[in-house]
């Protein structure tokens, strides 16, 4: 072979220069009728273990934060606690609120419920 690519000043012959070496290879007395033999292998065949992986596949999720053994106090302020004042009720004055709108959502709910 690098014979031959001496004569081609080491660049790559023609196609049928190529077919010719690789055909003569294949008859030779050493590669008659193997293409591939485990029977020259010196080791025993064995099958192939799996691989392990190195590193365990990791989640695509962010693991969510510990939660604190105990809750966080609420922050306490220098001022003492108010009391707190109760609100006072809007004024009513009777005959302010309009007596049909409360006739009318008065049938309109009885009619959705079916009680008249």
């Amino acid at each position: 072979m690098e014979n031959i690519l001496q004569e081609h000043n080491n660049s790559m012959p023609a196609r049928e220069i190529l077919v010719a070496l690789s055909e003569k290879f294949s008859a030779s007395t050493d590669r008659a009728g193997e293409l591939c033999s485990s029977e020259a292998s010196p080791l025993p065949a064995q099958p192939v273990p799996p691989v392990q992986p190195l590193q365990p596949i990791q989640p695509t999720q962010p693991t969510q934060p510990a939660q604190p053994a105990q809750p966080a106090q609420p922050a306490q302020s220098a001022q003492p606690a108010q009391p707190a004042q109760p609100a006072q009720p809007a004024p009513f004055a009777p005959g302010s609120i309009d007596a049909s709108i409360w006739v009318f959502d008065y049938h309109m709910v009885a009619d959705r419920l079916n009680v008249l």
